[in-house]
C-alpha cells in the first residue's frame, strides 16, 4: 500500500554499504561503423542497444567508460525504534522491522551505524534475488 508514496521512516541505522558509483547515462560504440548512442540507465540498470541506428548487421556495441555519467551511491539498512515497538497498534512485537535504504548524491555517507535517523523518501518495490523462486515476494526500498 505504500509503493511510489512518499513516505517518512525513523529508525536507527544498523548497516551501512560502502559508497559506489551508480551509472545515470551509457554511451556505446557500434564495433563496425563507429556511431556512439548514448542510453540512460533506470536506478544504474541499463542493456546493450540492440541495433545500430546506422543499420549495421551483426553489429556488437563497447561502452564508452569515459563518456558515461554516474552518481555516487550508497544503501543503508533501517531498523525501527525499540520503542516504536510497544507504542504501535495491534499485537506487541518483540523482533523490530528493518528495510533497506538507498541513499543518492548529497546524502551517501550522511549516516553510520548507530545513528538515530529520520528519512523521507518514496518507497520502491524492489525484487529480491530469488523474487521468481519466492512466490514474487520482495523487498520494499525507500529511495
Amino acid at each position: 500500500e505504500l509503493i511510489d508514496r512518499y513516505v517518512g521512516l525513523r529508525g536507527s541505522v544498523v548497516r551501512a554499504a560502502n559508497v559506489a558509483p551508480m551509472v545515470t547515462e551509457l554511451s556505446f560504440r557500434c564495433g563496425r561503423c563507429g556511431t556512439e548512442v548514448h542510453q540512460a540507465a533506470k536506478e544504474g540498470r541499463f542493456e546493450y542497444p540492440s541495433a545500430c541506428p546506422r543499420k549495421c548487421k551483426f553489429a556488437r556495441f563497447t561502452v564508452d567508460k569515459d563518456k558515461c555519467k554516474a552518481i555516487d551511491w550508497q544503501r543503508i539498512r533501517l531498523q525501527e525504534d525499540f520503542s516504536e515497538l510497544s507504542s504501535s497498534d495491534g499485537p506487541p512485537r518483540r523482533v523490530p522491522r528493518t528495510v533497506d535504504c538507498d541513499l543518492k548524491r548529497g546524502l551517501v555517507g550522511s549516516c553510520v551505524p548507530g545513528d538515530s535517523v529520520t528519512l523521507y523518501g518514496i518507497v520502491r518495490y524492489m525484487p529480491t534475488a530469488g523474487a521468481m523462486s519466492n512466490k514474487g515476494e520482495g523487498k520494499q526500498s525507500a529511495s
